[in-house]
């Protein structure tokens, strides 16, 4: 499992995957731990980069297909407390 927080770290911005201020791809229990500490903290600020947010998603995904992290399994799901802003269009994202 992984997360991809946004905004973040502020206004319309979303760091990869890769950032220290993400959940990076762990086992159940380890990002359970994790969500714990980092999801807690993490508040929405009013702003929804959805299609930011959905395009450091879009470049996590391969990687972790080469590392067999997907096999035989693969969900998406998005959590937001509103309407896509900050420049996204709405008709590029999935429906």
């Amino acid at each position: 499992m992984a997360a991809i927080f946004f905004p973040q770290p502020d206004g319309c911005e979303v760091v990869p995957l890769d950032n220290e201020l993400q959940i990076q791809y762990l086992s159940g229990r380890d990002f359970v731990r994790r969500w714990s500490v980092t999801g807690a903290v993490t508040i929405p600020n009013g702003s929804t980069p959805m299609g930011l947010a959905f395009e450091v998603a879009d470049r996590a995904v391969p990687d972790a297909e080469l590392l067999g992290l997907l096999q035989d399994r693969f969900r998406l799901i998005v959590v937001t407390d509103g309407e896509p802003n900050c420049e996204t269009q709405p008709s590029a994202l999935a429906p």
